[in-house]
Parts: structure tokens; sequence; C-alpha cells
């Protein structure tokens, strides 16, 4: 034998619909947990600090300690959000064979029809096709709403799937530079970048100049004052932020750092006075 026998093994298996998502698991409980254990912290290790970042790391980590401990990432099931089937027109079926058989007459020589006749009757064929299409998926949208449980849910449901198609097409960035029309995005976003970085110096030098010694203005030190923040205020401006779940990197959103607001202010006011002081 000349050839090695080679095997794979696939696994398959129906499509459910779901897929796993990781994710913190925060709720009332576990925020409530968090809160706790914040609450028995002393904090002594960010108070017996005098560097900014070393504070602010100690800070951070023994906030993020407790974050991991009580509201950590899980691993959970979702399913794929259901896009509503679209009950076609009939119409569709008879336009397109429509378009088709256009298409071949105007292909082939044989026929006797001119030209531009055919590409009147195709392009009309399009229009219609177009508005029939336009009309299934309005009339199928409508229907899912009015036959929808939770009609707020349906409807912004049908408008996400609709951005999505639009944003999966993309339209193609074009910018004329020196004179050529330029298609890559990172050229097109050089240029942009470098256009307005020259607007200032172009303003600059179109300013009409005058005659002004600068060895007359007069420097003033200490122009700016600060005082030290108090757990008050801290928490005052804590307690105005938005009620959002959205985070950032650091995974602690709005609607988080208020409910443990009263935990973490005193910590929080020292760092933000010794980074202030420094």
């Amino acid at each position: 034998m000349d050839h090695e026998l080679l095997y794979i093994e696939v696994k398959c298996s129906a499509d459910s619909g779901s897929r796993y998502v990781t994710k913190r698991k925060i709720n009332l409980e576990t925020m409530n947990n968090l809160k706790y254990a914040l609450a028995n912290e002393d904090w002594k290790e960010v108070y017996a600090e005098k560097d900014a970042n070393v504070v602010y790391d100690l800070f951070y980590s023994t906030l993020k300690f407790h974050f991991d401990v009580h509201c950590p990432n899980v691993r959970s099931k979702t399913r794929d959000r259901k896009i509503p089937k679209i009950k076609w027109s009939p119409r569709i079926n008879e336009l397109t064979e429509r378009i088709a058989l256009l298409r071949d007459m105007r292909g082939s020589n044989s026929s006797n029809i001119r030209l531009d006749e055919i590409k009147a009757q195709m392009d009309k064929c399009s229009a219609q096709l177009k508005a029939v299409i336009k009309k299934s998926i309005t009339e199928s949208n409508e229907l899912s709403i009015v036959k929808s449980d939770n009609v707020c849910k349906t409807t912004w449901g049908i408008i996400n799937s609709i951005k999505s198609e639009q944003a999966s097409f993309g339209s193609v960035m074009k910018l004329e530079v020196q004179g050529k029309l330029c298609t890559d995005p990172h050229l097109v976003a050089n240029e942009f970048n470098n256009f307005y970085i020259n607007v200032p110096a172009t303003i600059a030098n179109n300013l009409p100049s005058i005659n002004f010694n600068v060895n007359l203005i007069e420097p003033i030190g200490n122009s700016i004052f600060m005082y030290d923040s108090d757990v008050q205020e801290i928490t005052e401006i804590i307690n105005s932020l938005t009620n959002k779940k959205s985070c950032g990197l650091d995974e602690f959103s709005n609607l988080l750092v208020k409910h443990i607001n009263n935990e973490v202010a005193s910590p929080f006011t020292y760092v933000i006075n010794l980074c202030m002081a420094q």
C-alpha cells in the first residue's frame, strides 16, 4: 500500500439556536454581598501609603478582589434573537421570473423587440419587485407587533435586526486625495487627521501680524487653587450619576458604584485628594 489511511471524527448535532456567554453575576443579592464585604474592609493598606500611584493600585485591587469574589464571571446559555418570518407575496416569484425572461430576451439576438424597450420593461419590473418586497416586510413586521405579548421588545427586535443588516453591508468610504479617488479607509482617516491637525496652523498663518511684546506680560504664580474634597462631596457626585448598567473595561457600572457608594466613599476620597496633591 502506498497510501496512508487518514480519518477525522466530526461531531454533528442539531443547532438549538443557543450559545454560551460569559458575564458578571450582578443582581441585588450579589451587590448586597459586595456591599457587606466592603463595609467590613478597613482599607488600612490604602491609608498607610502616601504615593498616589501606590494608593490607587491598592484601592483598585482591593475593590476588584471583592468584586471578583461576590460578583464572579459565570457562563450562561442564551438563545439567539428570533427574527420574525416574513410572509412573501406570490407576486415576487412572478416578477422575478419576468425579469429573468427579459434578461434572456436581451441577450438573445433572435428577439425582434428593441433593446431599449426591454430595458424599460426590466426597470419597471425591478421597481415593482422592490415595492412588493418592501410591502411584504412591512406587513410581516406589523403583524408580528400586533400578535406580540411584549410590543416594545418586539419592535426593538425588528429595529435592531434591520440595523444589523444595514451595518453588515457597509458603505465604501471615498475621498479625493491629491486629485485621485481613494477608497483605502486608513488613507482616508489619515487625510482627515492631517487636515484637521493643520487647521490651527493654517488659521494662524492667515492672521494679520501685529507688533506685540510678550515680555510685557507678567506671569502669575499659583493661579489655580484647589481644596481637598470630602466624603460628602464624593458621595453626592456618585449619587448624581445616572442609573446605567453599562460599564467600561473595569466592569463597574454606575448602578453598581451607587449601590456601594457609602462603603467606598472614604477611601476613594483619600485617593482623589492624594492624586490632586501630587
